[in-house]
């Protein structure tokens, strides 16, 4: 029973170790004076070759694109528009009380344009103005803030985004305007995103990730939970070992 005791405790020590381990690289990044929390991801969703309906995103087209889903990120192999799933009540307001939101983004072998609009809670659509700064956070590296350019082809604003890039892209809320040639600014306040829209302009496969609300404050890191974060991984490798040994 003792050296069963020492080795259940040897185990959950080195599972804390590489939860925790897997939890630095799993939060978000973000740049010195905001905080971050998390609103939306795909991690639930199966690892896999699928289609963008078949995930339950919409395609304008009325067809379908191709897309690998891997550990909550979605690479989508053409260049390509589409809405995701509708936010919920509980996800608009925490994007209600920030500055501005995020997502996670992985570029391919070659530049990117890419960006993430949005219909309001109203059913208004908004997209990115031109000229307005955003911050390109990568995983590894400083980050750097960038100004958005117009697409003529998309008619919008969008973000260039360098060839092999990974990390997080933070958009300021007051960097978006109403789409219906008014140009009027968003507020957030009384007409939060309630469904993003993504778009891949160029520089496909390239892969979306999670969704993140941000504000400015005193600190850089993630406002999210590394004990979560943990907690969620013993319990998944805990579930695993105990699986094994009924085997």
């Amino acid at each position: 029973m003792k050296k069963a005791r020492n080795i259940s405790a040897l185990l959950l020590a080195v599972v804390l170790t590489l939860a925790l381990g897997i939890t630095a690289m799993a939060a978000p990044v973000a740049p010195n004076g905001i905080t971050v929390k998390q609103v939306y991801d795909f991690n639930s969703l199966p690892n896999g070759d699928t289609t963008d309906t078949a995930l339950g995103f919409w395609n304008p087209s009325g067809g379908s694109a191709n897309v690998n889903v891997n550990n909550g990120v979605i690479t989508f192999a053409s260049n390509n528009w589409g809405a995701f799933p509708n936010f919920t009540e509980k996800h608009m307001n925490i994007l209600k009380e920030s500055d501005g939101w995020g997502f996670y983004f992985k570029a391919g072998n070659e530049a990117a344009a890419v960006t993430m609009g949005f219909n309001g809670a109203n059913g208004a659509n908004h997209v990115l103005a031109t000229g307005k700064p955003v911050i390109l956070c990568p995983l590894s590296g400083e980050p750097q803030n960038v100004n958005t350019e117009f697409s003529e082809g998309l008619n919008q604003g969008i973000i260039i985004v360098p060839a092999g890039f990974e990390g997080y892209i933070y958009i300021p809320f007051n960097a978006y305007i109403v789409n219906d040639g008014s140009n009027a600014a968003f507020d957030v306040t009384v007409n939060p995103p309630a469904t993003p829209i993504y778009v891949l302009g160029l520089g496909a496969p390239a892969g979306f990730g999670e969704i993140v609300a941000y504000s400015e404050g005193p600190q850089g890191t993630a406002d999210l939970s590394v004990v979560a974060y943990a907690a969620a991984a013993v319990t998944g490798l805990g579930s695993l070992l105990f699986i094994r040994k009924r085997k």
